[in-house]
Order: structure tokens, then sequence, then C-alpha cells
């Protein structure tokens, strides 16, 4: 469950990394999931036996674990107009930072800035196909994501969500699920996992960090993501698999 951040001298850390792209309004800072790497040893602990830890290093599994906090959301009292990235597509780097320690990132109530808001594209992805938007190769290897409150379309709350999860959660569902082929090393670029007709809910918070878009009408969000450490995927709740997100890819 999303938990706000509470310890002052956490605050005044994190606070002094995001005073000049937040332009220094006032925000609230939380974590999405706390504890997130002893919660996915515990959750596999359950169905395999051997260290969780040492299967993820044996497998090869890059950035296995890696976050004990899983989520940095910054929610703003009043709407706030950000500046995260160059027209050059480069983030800011300590977001990048802050991506490394986090996994995810999340603005609330936020907009970009008019000279790069519109260097995006749009896109809704399969349900539940955990993936990577880009690979080793790729220099841009961050993900960005948004929801334009002036937007015709995206001003409303979204039907679908996008959901993300640690490279280890996909490796170790896929172990649980018989799905890996022998001496399988390395993370895929795809997963298709957790198909148990609902239940995957159950370990939302837990092992998966939902990203709604469900924030009121009017209401801007903004969320990002290093493809080399975190897949990501859309979850559709219903017959209405949701509007396209906008979608950018920077370095």
């Amino acid at each position: 469950m999303e938990e706000l951040i509470k310890n002052q001298h956490i605050i005044d850390e994190l606070s002094r990394k995001l005073k000049v792209v937040t332009r220094y309004k006032p925000f609230q800072l939380s974590i999405a999931i706390k504890g997130y790497s002893d919660k996915i040893i515990t959750h596999y602990s359950e169905f395999i036996k051997n260290d969780i830890r040492d299967i993820c290093q044996q497998a090869e599994i890059p950035y296995a674990l890696n976050f004990n906090n899983f989520g940095l959301i910054i929610s703003f009292k009043t709407a706030c107009e950000l500046d995260l990235h160059s027209q050059d597509m480069v983030l800011d780097n300590n977001l990048k930072e802050l991506i490394a320690e986090f996994g995810t990132i999340v603005f609330r109530n936020a907009y970009l800035v008019s000279n790069i808001k519109e260097l995006y594209h749009r896109n809704n992805f399969p349900h539940l196909n955990f993936h990577t938007d880009r690979g080793e190769i790729h220099d841009n290897k961050y993900s960005f994501y948004t929801r334009d409150p002036f937007d015709e379309e995206q001003q409303y709350p979204r039907k679908a969500s996008t959901i993300f999860i640690d490279n280890a959660v996909a490796y170790l569902q896929s172990h649980v699920e018989k799905s890996l082929r022998e001496n399988e090393k390395g993370r895929r670029s795809h997963y298709s996992i957790f198909k148990h007709e609902g239940k995957e809910k159950e370990t939302f918070g837990k092992l998966i960090l939902e990203q709604p878009w469900t924030e009121p009408q009017g209401i801007g969000e903004i969320c990002m993501i290093d493809n080399q450490s975190v897949l990501h995927s859309s979850y559709k709740h219903g017959l209405d698999h949701g509007y396209r997100i906008g979608a950018r890819y920077l370095s």
C-alpha cells in the first residue's frame, strides 16, 4: 500500500534533488511499495525452495531485487508545470538518480512545459504482457508516460492501468508457472505471466506497482522508468481498454 514519507531527513534529501524540476512548489512524497525486495523474497519463498537471491544471480537477471522501496510518488497540492527533460530528449540527471533508487517515479497534478509537451506519441500496451520499450543497445532507455490534463481525451480518468515490476518478479513468476526454458539465463524482452483470471490483483501493492491513471478530470499525471531495471504492461479492468497514453523515450 502507498505510504506517506514522514522521515524529515529523507524528505529533505529527496526535496533537494527535486527542487529545480518542481520549481520549488510544495508537494508530498509517498512510497508506492515499501520493503519491495523483501516482499518479493517472502512471496516466492513459499513456492521455490532455493535462496531467491541466489536463483536470480545464477540466472543472470540484471537489477534483480534492486529496490528496497519501489515507486516514488510526488503529489502537488496545486497543478504544477514541469520541465523534466530537454528538447533533445535527455532526462534530468536528478530524476535519473531517483529512478535508479526507486525504479518508478510518478508525478501527480502535474503537466509538462509547452516546449516539450508535444514531443510524444500515443500507445496502449497489451494486457498482462510485461515488456521493455528499449533494449540494452538503446541510449534512450527511459520510458516516460503522460496523461495531459488539457487534452480532449486524456483529461478524463483512464479505464486501464499501467503496471510495473522488478525484473526478478518476471523471472520468478515464470519459474513458478513453469514457463522457463531449460537453463534459461538473462532477462527476456517480454513475459506473458500472471494469467490467473483476476487473482494477479492480489499481488498489486506487493509484487506489482499499479499506476491507475485515475486522478480526477483535469489532473495531469506523469510516470517514468528505466527499461533496463523495470518491466511494464497495461492492465485492463474491463471491456473498455482505455485511451492511448502519452509515451516518449529519453536518454
